[in-house]
Order: C-alpha cells, then sequence, then structure tokens
C-alpha cells in the first residue's frame, strides 16, 4: 500500500449479509499499515448484530405484552384499593365531624339543663313547702312507732320485700 492511503480507510471489496431478513452490505475494511493495537480496537469497535430468529423476537414480544398486561392489572388493582381507601377516610371523616356536632350540642344541653335544675332548686322554698303541709293539709310528724330503721344496707337504694307491721 502507498504512503498517500497512510491514516485512511480503503475499501477493498463488498459481502452481502443478511441480519432479520433485511440484506445489509458488509464491507471488508483495509486497515492499511495502521499497527496491530489500533487494528485491534478498530475491529473491537466495528459489531455486528447477530442474527436473531423470528420466532425468539416473537416469544419476547408476547413476553413483553404479558409482563405489560400484568403491569397495567397491577396498577388497575392498586388504583381500586386506594379508592376504596380515600372513600373509607371520608366516611370516617364525615362521621367524626358528625360525632363533634352531637358532642358540642350534648355539651350545651348539660349546661342547660344544670341551669334549669339550679334555677328550680333556688326557686324551692322548703320551709314555705313545709308550712302548707302542716296548716293548710294537717300533716304531723311521725311518731316513734312509726319509724322503721333498716340496718345493714350502704346504698341508697331500698327494696320492700314485705309488708311493714302496722299499717
Amino acid at each position: 500500500m502507498s504512503n498517500a492511503n497512510h491514516g485512511r480507510m480503503v475499501y477493498k471489496q463488498t459481502q452481502t449479509v443478511y441480519n432479520r431478513s433485511n440484506a445489509v452490505r458488509k464491507q471488508d475494511i483495509d486497515y492499511g499499515s495502521y499497527d496491530s493495537d489500533v487494528e485491534r480496537q478498530i475491529r473491537r469497535s466495528i459489531k455486528e448484530v447477530p442474527y436473531r430468529d423470528t420466532r425468539t423476537v416473537r416469544g419476547e414480544v408476547r413476553k413483553s405484552l404479558l409482563y405489560l398486561m400484568l403491569f397495567v392489572c397491577a396498577l388497575m388493582a392498586v388504583g381500586y384499593v386506594l379508592y376504596g381507601y380515600i372513600g373509607l377516610r371520608s366516611d370516617i371523616n364525615r362521621k367524626i365531624e358528625t360525632i363533634s356536632s352531637k358532642e358540642i350540642l350534648l355539651n350545651d344541653l348539660i349546661i342547660e339543663n344544670d341551669e334549669e335544675y339550679t334555677r328550680l332548686m333556688s326557686s324551692v322554698d322548703l320551709n314555705e313547702i313545709n308550712r302548707i303541709a302542716r296548716q293548710e293539709l294537717g300533716m304531723v310528724n311521725p311518731t316513734s312507732e312509726q319509724v322503721v330503721v333498716i340496718s345493714g344496707e350502704t346504698n341508697d337504694y331500698v327494696k320492700q320485700e314485705k309488708e311493714v307491721e302496722g299499717n
């Protein structure tokens, strides 16, 4: 090879190679007077795509579609679960708000009831009731025979099981 071609690649001849059922022209390269290291680097950088069988490609496409469908189904399932979760959270929040409003109403009613009880108790004059009962209705204090003492009970509830003698 002459010095004029030094540093340039010279194409010698072409070959027809079939890759994935397509005709591809492969050209042989005359590396001229390059040293062996450069030649090895150039040969390594040229990559040939290996021929792949169409059945293998179709199988990989089917497998990819299957994975895609599986991913879409998983995504839909996650979406459904999240939709249900959001619905439950909104129901819980709505019930919490209802409980809060009813607690406020209950507290208002308790305050109103306590105020009404205090008003009624302050309006009742026990001395006036005692005077009316004794003078107008004829009430008298009970005698010692009429008083029955019950012992042994510590609570405020007493149940009468039989008739008291003397009545």
